[in-house]
């Protein structure tokens, strides 16, 4: 019977010991696409530079979008396989890209689709892992 209450004993100090390392505030590692992108929108109308401030939990991917025009925010996003999609509500915005060591590039089209073209983005500051 003693035996049995030491082993029990033991399991529980086992257990709870596991309970403290685990419960330690330990912060997710930003993900990959963490960090300020400089970026080139390429158009018929010419190139437009763009920066994008990314935070990404996940595959879940916020942030904004700041242009010679002004800032917009990134109402969704996601990364999954290497592709990275968004959608930005104001101008009706969606853009796709792949990373490639710590670079994006991919499409974006605008509207309806009636404006359409290539980006590319390289990392300025990453957030530190």
């Amino acid at each position: 019977m003693k035996d049995g209450r030491t082993a029990v004993g033991f399991c529980l100090l086992v257990l709870g010991l596991a309970a403290i390392t685990l419960s330690e505030d330990k912060k997710p590692k930003p993900g990959p696409l963490a960090g300020t992108w400089e970026c080139v929108a390429h158009a018929s109308e010419g190139d437009e530079p763009f920066t994008m401030v990314l935070k990404q939990s996940q595959q879940t991917v916020r942030g904004t979008i700041t242009t010679p025009n002004g800032t917009l925010s990134i109402n969704s996003g996601s990364y999954k396989e290497k592709v990275l999609e968004i959608r930005v509500e104001e101008g009706n915005i969606h853009a796709s890209g792949k990373l490639e060591g710590r670079q994006l590039s991919g499409d974006w089209s605008k509207g309806e689709g009636n404006q359409a073209g290539k980006w590319e983005c390289k990392v300025s500051t990453e957030v530190t892992r």
